[in-house]
């Protein structure tokens, strides 16, 4: 728990880490430590504070896809992607996806997820990407529940 606390303290300057976005490093934390042990770690760039609503104040995003668990290898992810949670006014949303990137389009935030082609009526290796813009308080794309 004590290297939780210093990870915690260490992430993303400006990220906010109560709430939801703590609570899935806890948990990740102690999913890892319920596996043989493991210890869990994550990057500096795990939890990141960016702007996806437009609004000039930063959401927090946490990508699971840079956690690591000593004790198995593919316990955050697999080829589907990992989880990207993402709080917006203090309640997380998950996002399965191998990859993400923010980018400014047409005077909007939008958040590009790359999927696995199968989401795009493919096979897995084939290129999916998912766009989601900030509007009407939730995030919307042309994806049914998006």
């Amino acid at each position: 728990m004590r290297n939780l606390m210093i990870l915690l303290a260490l992430m993303a300057p400006g990220a906010a880490l109560a709430g939801p976005a703590e609570d899935v490093l806890v948990r990740a934390a102690a999913d890892c430590a319920a596996f043989e042990n493991g210890v869990f770690t994550a990057a500096e760039d795990a939890v990141q504070a960016v702007d996806l609503t437009g609004d000039g104040v930063p959401e927090t995003v946490v990508d699971a896809g840079k956690f690591q668990c000593s004790s198995a290898a593919s316990l955050y992810g697999g080829s589907g992607g990992t989880w990207l949670t993402v709080v917006v006014d203090g309640k997380a949303q998950d996002f399965l996806a191998q990859a993400w990137t923010v980018t400014d389009f047409a005077g909007a935030k939008v958040l590009l997820l790359y999927h696995n082609g199968v989401d795009c009526g493919g096979i897995g290796v084939d290129p999916c990407v998912e766009a989601l813009v900030w509007g009407d308080g939730r995030f919307m794309s042309v994806r049914p529940g998006g």
